[in-house]
């Protein structure tokens, strides 16, 4: 099955492996999940219509629905949102001049766990760290709050300022950091020579322009020769679009191999992807149709940490499921979950969690992560306005890429 079939045209990288947007569902669909006589809808509607009549103040009838739906959803799936006519309109057209501090997030009982701080954003210059919690935003008290919520209250004006609270794994207390909101820039792929022969390719996050980025600074490194050995830097990478995970595994690996198997309960939430370009070309020709063969066989070194998240999990999984390169770093964050937005009769959408990953050996990634091949701590806080090469791991890359030449 093609991905570009069941891919809709909405798809939003939102630091997971990739969310959907789906068909309307059809009544006769519906009906089977809500038959009229069945006494938890009967009961549900006894209790509206109950608060509609005798409550002591009128009812807002829009919030009531969106409270009563909100909190069903959460109850079924964390991840799982209700979101009304407005929360729906501002996702499909989110402002462009707004600012932001720059933190990719997910759902947890507490608060939100923040997977990743993009690279030279307000939030890594702060030194916030995948595993955080963020309890409240400008005191305002973060649980309960709906994932879009949440980054509404994130975002703002440029250069105006945010407090969050934060929850360190290991603390117990909370601590306040202060940044200002500014115009997130991300350059998504950056390649340095380490030594000659031996290049650093960093790939912050997967976003439409990564594959052709990477194809031509793959096209730069070869136009010297053949290199040496390369390695690949997916720390602090949350994922993104699903499409470029396909894409990126399917430049090093052999062609048309399985990277990933996505399952949920429905046909169009179950597929394979593999590495062919059927599955990550969009428009056009495949951006990696003029690279030498050769890049299939490099020597490939995997930069990975608890950042590393989603599509960048699909992979390195498959990257070490194929032996195709060594995974150096830490154990992964675990995150192999599928969203799909499904609009409603009403011009309100539900987003739902409906499918996992697993690897190409039918390993389970979600909430369990990657262990690397080689466990390598880090050398340095990410604290500075040009996140530093943190010297630990990357060395030890290229002292791996050394042997294999020797």
């Amino acid at each position: 099955m093609k991905i570009n079939a069941i891919l809709p045209s909405l798809v939003i990288a939102a630091g997971l492996a990739g969310i959907f947007l789906a068909a309307p569902v059809p009544a006769s669909v519906l009906n089977q999940f809500s038959p009229a006589g069945s006494q938890s809808a009967r009961v549900r509607d006894e209790v509206l219509a109950r608060i509609r009549a005798d409550y002591v103040d009128p009812v807002d009838e829009d919030k009531l629905t969106r409270g009563d739906l909100g909190e069903l959803v959460r109850t079924v799936d964390l991840e799982g949102e209700y979101l009304d006519q407005d929360a729906f309109s501002e996702l499909k057209s989110l402002p462009a001049n707004v600012g932001g501090i720059g933190l990719e997030f997910g759902a947890h009982a507490e608060g939100l766990k923040i997977v990743a701080p993009l690279d030279n954003s307000p939030a890594a210059r702060a030194g916030l760290k995948a595993g955080d919690l963020v309890v409240a935003i400008d005191d305002v008290p973060v649980k309960g709050l709906t994932l879009l919520d949440a980054a509404k209250r994130l975002r703002g004006e440029m250069d105006t300022p945010i407090k969050i609270a934060i929850l360190r794994e290991g603390e117990n207390k909370s601590r306040d950091v202060t940044m200002r909101r500014e115009f997130i820039r991300q350059q998504s792929v950056r390649v340095s020579e380490l030594e000659p022969g031996y290049f650093h390719i960093r790939i912050s996050r997967f976003t439409d322009d990564t594959l052709a980025t990477l194809a031509t600074q793959l096209k730069v490194i070869y136009s010297d020769g053949e290199p040496r050995g390369l390695v690949l830097d997916l720390r602090d990478n949350p994922g993104g679009l699903l499409y470029c995970a396909a894409g990126i595994a399917a430049v090093f690996l052999p062609s048309d191999v399985l990277v990933a198997s996505v399952r949920g309960r429905s046909p169009d939430n179950t597929f394979n992807i593999h590495a062919a370009p059927r599955f990550y070309v969009r428009t056009g020709t495949d951006p990696f149709g003029a690279l030498p063969a050769s890049v299939k066989r490099v020597p490939l070194v995997v930069l990975v940490n608890e950042a590393t998240a989603a599509g960048s999990e699909i992979v390195a999984g498959a990257f070490q499921d194929y032996k195709r390169a060594i995974v150096v770093g830490t154990r992964t964050f675990g995150r192999a979950s599928l969203q799909t937005i499904f609009p409603l009769a009403n011009g309100a959408a539900l987003k739902l969690t409906t499918a996992r990953w697993v690897t190409p050996n039918k390993r389970s990634v979600q909430n369990s992560g990657i262990v690397p091949d080689e466990v390598v701590m880090e050398a340095l806080e990410k604290t500075t306005q040009e996140k530093p090469i943190q010297k630990g791991p990357l060395e030890h890359a290229l002292s791996i890429l050394k042997k294999t030449r020797n």
